[in-house]
């Protein structure tokens, strides 16, 4: 486990699809001592890019072993209205609250401007396109580093709740370096709160970035291919290069919702297969990962009958019904109450062909493909699905489907 660097990690450990041992991010790479320095050789690690300002370079610099090769490209703009982000310069013992916080204002502009025309960003793309083993750093390692990760994870299709947590996840750092020295400061309480919350990263920073990314582009597919020259190709490319190649694995672009993305499988099938009016698709939630043969087999089977089929289980509770969220409306009868499951499968041409057919309207109250058919009149049959496959979303959900593994 490597400690020095701070806040360090493989991308891979946030996003298991990319490959180990290509793609590192970190804090500042400072005071390492000769077996740190051995560590990051052995994990393959080859290039070391530095985001920081020169002013920063100058004022916390670090000598970086002769086995690697080092860039210094700084990925602060100065619209953000500053040239460097050092803070023990721009926070001092006499800084009042207000200049705490205002101190932060470039950070909150920057992630507006950060994407956009960055060199720093664009060189980094393009090593990526040409080598591997890259470690990439700023001070902290959480808002140009965390920037920058966001968006390699968003050019690799990964899902956004995995690519806020891997963004998130550097507010441990946050706490294990920084809070130790703010209990020792003697900066007043009130200003090492402020100071806590402006030395930390918050999910609504970088959704300020994807928004803005969105205001201007009309997709991130387009964004990539005009901000860093990433097309389709080359995109298909680094997803082999860095994913790998895997003749029964496929990753395609997600849609904005659930069945935009089924919408983009369908295409993908279009595009590489030819289907006919009995060929069927399966969806699944990976998020239940102890999904049977049976059910899979039965859904195929279920889906060629009958053009579509949803997994279910009776309803074992209860299902109460409000209208207004603090009166109960209906009580239904049970024994006619199904929770849903995953797999859902369908005949693609009849999905493709009821999907278009939808109005926005009725787009916009679907939750899932089934009700696709439902909406439309058509008939959607049941399979019946196991307790076992259940659905991981909280904590405590991990910790049971643990026990399931543990007992096979």
């Amino acid at each position: 486990m490597i400690t020095n660097p701070s806040n360090f990690r493989d991308l891979h450990d946030c996003y298991d699809f990319i490959e180990a041992g290509h793609l590192y991010r970190s804090a500042l790479p400072r005071n390492l001592t000769k077996q740190d320095w051995d560590k990051l050789y052995n994990l393959g690690i080859r290039y070391i890019i530095d985001f920081r300002s020169e002013f920063e370079r100058k004022e916390d610099s670090y000598e970086c072993d002769q086995r690697f090769q080092h860039y210094n490209w700084s990925a602060l703009k100065p619209e953000t209205g500053i040239d460097d982000f050092y803070f023990p310069r721009l926070i001092t013992k006499k800084s009042t609250k207000e200049e705490v916080y205002n101190s932060a204002w470039f950070i909150r502009k920057g992630y507006k401007i950060m994407p956009f025309d960055n060199l720093a960003y664009k060189q980094l793309f393009q090593l990526i396109k040409e080598k591997d083993g890259i470690l990439f750093h700023c001070g902290s390692g959480k808002d140009r580093t965390g920037l920058f990760a966001a968006l390699l994870l968003k050019l690799f299709d990964c899902d956004e709740k995995t690519i806020y947590a891997d963004y998130l996840y550097s507010n441990k750092s946050v706490e294990k370096d920084l809070m130790p020295r703010l209990v020792q400061s003697d900066f007043t309480d009130e200003i090492k709160e402020m100071l806590l919350y402006v030395c930390s990263v918050h999910e609504e920073l970088l959704k300020s970035s994807f928004d803005e990314i969105l205001k201007r582009y009309s997709s991130f597919d387009e964004y990539f291919e005009k901000e860093y020259a990433i097309d389709k190709e080359v995109k298909e490319n680094l997803i082999k290069k860095y994913i790998g190649e895997n003749d029964k694995i496929v990753v395609i672009s997600g849609g904005s919702t659930r069945n935009e993305t089924i919408m983009n499988a369908i295409a993908y099938i279009e595009d590489h297969y030819t289907i006919d009016d009995d060929s069927v698709i399966v969806t699944h939630d990976s998020v239940r990962p102890f999904v049977t043969h049976r059910i899979i087999e039965e859904n195929i089977k279920y889906a060629q009958e009958y053009g579509a089929c949803d997994t279910v289980v009776p309803a074992t509770d209860t299902i109460v019904k409000s209208m207004d969220n603090e009166i109960i409306s209906e009580i239904p009868d049970r024994s006619k109450m199904y929770q849903g499951q995953t797999p859902q499968s369908f005949k693609i041409k009849k999905l493709k062909s009821l999907y278009e057919g939808l109005s926005e309207e009725e787009k916009t109250i679907l939750t899932d493909a089934a009700k696709i058919f439902v909406i439309k009149g058509e008939k959607v049959h049941l399979v019946e699905g196991e307790v076992s496959n259940t659905k991981i979303t909280y904590p405590y959900d991990l910790r049971v489907a643990e026990t399931l593994i543990s007992e096979k």
